[in-house]
């Protein structure tokens, strides 16, 4: 059983220049062994120290309608990356918090739009037009991890629109 979360970007992020900037602190970080290449992360993907599983993905999109993410925000992705975490494991919250460091780290190296978010139920954060809002729920984002952020933010209710489908 397992969790995934995306974090979806916006241009100018393309999915070459995220592996590279993820392997740089994935490494950096000691989440990756330093033998890890970018080709991992855009290919099977690698597993991160505490045992999420992590992979940068260009953008598609096989259907007729947007993205959730593009209908409500207005983010139109160029390249997301995939976080699966391991439920089997004790160590959910430390897969969490690497995931949200690495996030963090790819915000302030990366310019763009971007949304983290849990299987499009839980919006985690929006970066929209250089404005950062993370969600207001404090179970997601506890002291350590607003610590974490690369710049100012807000704190509000996120949430994806309840349009149904058809």
């Amino acid at each position: 059983m397992a969790i995934d979360f995306h974090l979806e970007l916006g241009a100018p992020a393309t999915p070459e220049r995220v592996a590279g900037e993820l392997l740089a602190l994935a490494v950096e970080g000691g989440l990756l062994p330093a033998g890890t290449e970018a080709t991992d992360l855009l290919g099977p993907g690698a597993v991160l120290r505490a045992g999420a599983w992590c992979k940068v993905v260009a953008a598609n999109n096989p259907f007729p309608w947007p993205p959730p993410v593009e209908a409500d925000f207005g983010i139109v992705r160029t390249c997301w990356v995939a976080f699966r975490l391991d439920l089997r494991s004790d160590a959910v919250r430390p897969q969490q918090d690497e995931m949200v460091w690495l996030c963090s780290g790819l915000l302030a190296r990366l310019p763009g739009d971007a949304a983290l978010h849990s299987d499009y139920e839980v919006l985690w954060l929006l970066r929209k037009e250089g404005r950062l809002l993370v969600s207001d729920r404090d179970d997601i984002w506890t002291a350590e991890r607003l610590a974490m952020l690369p710049q100012p933010y807000e704190r509000a209710h996120l949430a994806f629109s309840d349009v149904p489908d058809g």
